[in-house]
C-alpha cells in the first residue's frame, strides 16, 4: 500500500528526494538572508511555518496548476499571520 500511495504522489509531484532537496536548499537561504539582515537565525517555529509553504513550492515547481498545492499555501501564510498578531507571538513590524 506505502508503494502504492508513493508512485501515486510521484506522479504529480515528482521525486521525493529532489524535492526535499529544493526544500532543504530554500529554507537554509533564507536563514542565511535573515541572520545576515538581523544577525540571528529565523526563529525555529517560524521556520517550521515557512518549510510548510516551502514544502508546497516544491509541489508547485512540478505541477504548477495543482489546485490543493496552491491553496495549502494561501492556507499556510494565513495561519503565519494568525501566528504572528496572537500574544505574546506578535513581533515587531519590519
Amino acid at each position: 500500500m506505502p508503494n502504492k500511495l508513493i508512485k501515486e504522489r510521484g506522479k504529480t509531484y515528482g521525486n521525493y528526494g529532489d524535492a526535499c532537496e529544493f526544500r532543504q536548499s530554500v529554507i537554509q537561504q533564507m536563514n542565511d538572508l535573515h541572520k545576515g539582515k538581523h544577525g540571528n537565525e529565523i526563529p525555529a517555529t517560524v521556520r517550521i511555518m515557512l518549510e510548510d509553504i516551502v514544502h508546497k513550492l516544491a509541489r508547485i515547481a512540478v505541477s504548477p496548476y495543482h489546485l490543493d498545492s496552491l491553496r495549502d499555501i494561501q492556507g499556510y501564510t494565513q495561519l503565519i499571520i494568525d501566528y504572528r498578531n496572537e500574544p505574546p507571538h506578535e513581533v515587531p513590524r519590519q
